[in-house]
C-alpha cells in the first residue's frame, strides 16, 4: 500500500506475489507519476523497498518506520520476556494437584485455596503486546501481588491447606526478571 502519510490518502495498493525491487517499483510508479512533491518515504527496512525507493525517488529521504524500528531493537527484550513467561508457567505446573486436593472440600479454607488457584489460572492467561506491553513482566508482577496477599493471609491465620498455594508460589518468587536487570 502506498499512501500519503499527512492526509492518509491511499495513492496505490496491490497484492504482490513477490516483494522484489521490480515488483515494488511497479507498485510505487503510479504515485511517482502523480507529480506530487515527495518530502520523504517511510517503510520497514526491507532491502528491496529501499532499492525501489532509491531508484524512483532519488535524493528523497527514506526513514525507517518507528513501529518496525522499535520492534527490531526490542527483539532481545521480547525474547527474554518470553523466557520469563515460560519459566513462571513452569513453576506453577503443580497447581493441578492443589486444585484436585481441595476440589471436593467445603468450607472457608477450601474456598480460600480455590480462590487463589483461580487467580493463579487467570494470571497464567495474561498476554501482552510486545515490545511495550510485556506479558512475562505482567505475569511476574501479578504473581508477586498474589504471593504477597497469600503471605499476609498465612501470617494472620496460617492454615495448613493454604500452605499448598504458598508452596506453588515459592519458586516463582525466586524467578529472576532477567529483562529488568
Amino acid at each position: 500500500m502506498v499512501r500519503d502519510v499527512l492526509t492518509g490518502t491511499t495513492l496505490n495498493a496491490g497484492n504482490l506475489v513477490t516483494s522484489d525491487a521490480g515488483s515494488l517499483k511497479e507498485l510505487l510508479q503510479p504515485a511517482a507519476l502523480l507529480g506530487l512533491p515527495i518530502v520523504g518515504v517511510v517503510s520497514d527496512a526491507q532491502k528491496s523497498i529501499r532499492n525501489a525507493v532509491a531508484e524512483l525517488f532519488p535524493g528523497v529521504p527514506h526513514q525507517l518506520c518507528h513501529f518496525h524500528f522499535l520492534k527490531d531493537i526490542a527483539m532481545p527484550l521480547v525474547d527474554a520476556d518470553r523466557g520469563l513467561k515460560t519459566d513462571l508457567k513452569h513453576e506453577l505446573r503443580g497447581m493441578k494437584k492443589v486444585e484436585d486436593r481441595v476440589a471436593d472440600e467445603v468450607g472457608a479454607d477450601a474456598d480460600v485455596v480455590k480462590g487463589y488457584t483461580t487467580a493463579l489460572r487467570a494470571v497464567l492467561l495474561q498476554d501482552g503486546l510486545p515490545p511495550l506491553d510485556l506479558p512475562g513482566v505482567k505475569i511476574y508482577e501479578e504473581l508477586a501481588a498474589i504471593s504477597q496477599s497469600l503471605q499476609t493471609c498465612l501470617a494472620k491465620r496460617g492454615r495448613r491447606s493454604w500452605k499448598s498455594c504458598s508452596g506453588l508460589l515459592a519458586n516463582t518468587n525466586n524467578t529472576e526478571k532477567p529483562i529488568l536487570h
